[in-house]
């Protein structure tokens, strides 16, 4: 019997830490979906809330960016640039140094944050964002917390399978 518990306290665990993908429209609103289909000229996504449900389709001219489930970022724009930049936020050392209009924006570059042209630590970008832009900030925070979060619970889990396996093979004595 506590195994079956065990068991099913980790499943409900693990489906509490499902992500969904958000989308951020022009007009700030944010859809939190699940992505079918992203193309040069629209996006197709089913509401998070109703996965069975309709299937919609946005143009990528109403999007300001789509945040996914893994954290990556793709950002769209509305008007033409005068110099093209990539879809996702993952650009280069070489274009955010050679892009004057990245002045004063956080890059990720493969785990590492950029600056202004610099390698810059995760305590700075949370300084950087604390000092700067508070509602970025307060997303950061709560990244930070889910991570936590998520940790524990992965944790727990782990521990309540290599228990429940410690104790499978074992059979209880019987007093005579």
């Amino acid at each position: 019997m506590k195994k079956v518990f065990f068991v099913l306290v980790f499943l409900c665990l693990t489906h509490a830490m499902a992500a969904q993908d958000v989308i951020i429209t022009t007009d700030a609103k944010k859809i939190e979906s699940t992505i079918l289909e992203v193309s040069k000229t629209e996006i197709k996504y089913k509401e998070f809330a109703n996965p069975n449900g309709p299937t919609f389709v946005l143009s990528t001219d109403e999007i300001s960016s789509i945040i996914y489930a893994n954290g990556q970022v793709q950002l769209f724009s509305s008007s033409p640039t005068p110099s093209p930049r990539p879809a996702s936020n993952d650009i280069t050392p070489e274009q955010a140094s050679a892009d004057n209009t990245n002045k004063g924006r956080i890059f990720r570059d493969n785990n590492e944050y950029m600056y202004n042209d610099t390698y810059i630590s995760s305590k700075e970008v949370e300084r950087i964002l604390k000092k700067e832009n508070s509602a970025a900030y307060a997303k950061w925070r709560q990244g930070k917390g889910m991570l936590i979060g998520g940790s524990v619970c992965s944790g727990i889990g782990c521990g309540l399978i290599l228990s429940s396996l410690c104790f499978l093979g074992r059979e209880t004595p019987i007093p005579t």
